[in-house]
């Protein structure tokens, strides 16, 4: 995908995880979601754990195509937690998807990850600027 995209385009990966037999149902959804963007994306997964990755290629100088996409993350991470899945099956959070933890675990559990991660690793050394 990285190969055949336009000039000044970039790529948005992104997974989520839901129960297998939610999968179809999940990736259907997800599939349709991508094609009302008018991008090109694509759906790949090593599926047998219910984890599926979406990729995106799109404009980021495009104010609207760059919210639109962010808006279609935002959905699909909305509807893994409905179908009882989670955020991020094994990508991680990153950037695009900063917020969606508290959604999926509560204000309670973040405190107690980032009063870890500050006993664990007090100065920030690991993955600084990330502190959960």
């Amino acid at each position: 995908m990285t190969s055949m995209r336009p000039d000044g385009h970039v790529l948005w990966s992104t997974d989520v995880a839901v129960p297998v037999s939610r999968l179809a149902d999940t990736v259907d959804w997800s599939k349709a979601e991508c094609s009302r963007l008018g991008l090109f994306a694509s759906v790949v997964g090593h599926v047998g754990d219910g984890n599926f990755h979406v990729a995106m290629i799109y404009d980021p100088r495009d104010p609207a195509q760059a919210a639109a996409v962010a808006r279609c993350v935002r959905r699909m991470t909305d509807r893994a937690l409905e179908m009882d899945g989670t955020v991020s099956g094994e990508h991680a959070i990153g950037i695009g998807k900063k917020a969606c933890p508290r959604d999926e675990l509560g204000d309670e559990t973040i405190g107690l990850m980032r009063a870890l991660k500050r006993a664990l690793d007090p100065k920030m050394d690991h993955e600084p600027g990330q502190g959960v």
